[in-house]
């Protein structure tokens, strides 16, 4: 399994796709805090680093929707091509192709966001000027992060599973995207005409803890929370795909 993660790797580094995908998100950052600052010039309310540091938690539920295109390069193109054929027939097992392909995809991620936010928060020293306001809210943000990575992790999974069962690039990114964008506004719905104990399930919605997490302060019951939702969720939908992948017919 170990080689084929690495053989993964090796694919993707040597793909233009990737490095394209994260530097044209991370120029979007660069020019995000351009945004910022030229906000602030216009409407002086707040100050630079207030707004900064709002922006910045704000962008904990970027990384969810993300992951998509780099799925739809590790695991999606190969499904759509039939591809992974060719690695059954050598010997890996379907159970290994699918954690590899999680792991792979999880390594690519970590990279890519350890790429985009050197590029952000650099450009932010250039554009605000180093202060101890911006480091504080840095490290605020670096701390939130971990915390959220459980999540971020499971969203892989979902999206992983969406991958491999949806075999049209488009059609299973806009259901992956819709998942996230529209299940809270079906419970809210559900909620109002059907029953308010629908309003329940948006404690183990994704989304709606990942936001918690931006917009709160640290609490030793949201790190617990957002661990065990995280690994409850990664181990399901990763079990869910290896037992849909081992009975799908591969041609």
């Amino acid at each position: 399994m170990i080689n084929y993660i690495k053989a993964e790797l090796y694919r993707s580094f040597n793909r233009v796709y990737f490095w394209a995908y994260t530097a044209s998100i991370g120029i979007l950052a660069i020019l995000a805090n351009v945004m910022i600052l030229n906000v602030h010039c216009h409407i002086p309310t707040d100050s630079i680093n207030s707004m900064l540091d709002k922006f910045i938690m704000s962008t904990l539920i970027i990384p969810i929707f993300l992951v998509v295109g780099l799925i739809d390069m590790i695991t999606s193109e190969e499904n759509k091509n039939e591809t992974l054929r060719n690695v059954v027939v050598f010997g890996v097992t379907r159970s290994k192709i699918i954690l590899s392909k999680l792991i792979t995809t999880v390594i690519l991620t970590f990279i890519a966001e350890i790429i985009i936010l050197v590029l952000y928060f650099g450009s932010a020293f250039v554009v605000f000027g180093v202060n101890n306001e911006l480091i504080a809210t840095i490290i605020r943000f670096c701390q939130k992060s971990l915390v959220a990575t459980p999540l971020w992790i499971a969203a892989i999974a979902i999206c992983t599973f969406l991958a491999v069962i949806i075999k049209n690039n488009t059609i299973f990114a806009f259901v992956y995207s819709g998942i996230f964008i529209f299940t809270d506004k079906i419970i809210m719905v559900l909620s109002f005409f059907v029953s308010d104990k629908f309003n329940n399930l948006e404690n183990i919605l994704i989304t709606k803890k990942i936001n918690e997490i931006s917009t709160s302060s640290l609490t030793s019951e949201t790190i617990i929370s957002s661990v065990l939702m995280g690994v409850i969720y990664t181990l399901v939908f990763t079990t869910i795909t290896i037992l849909y992948f081992e009975k799908k017919e591969i041609k």
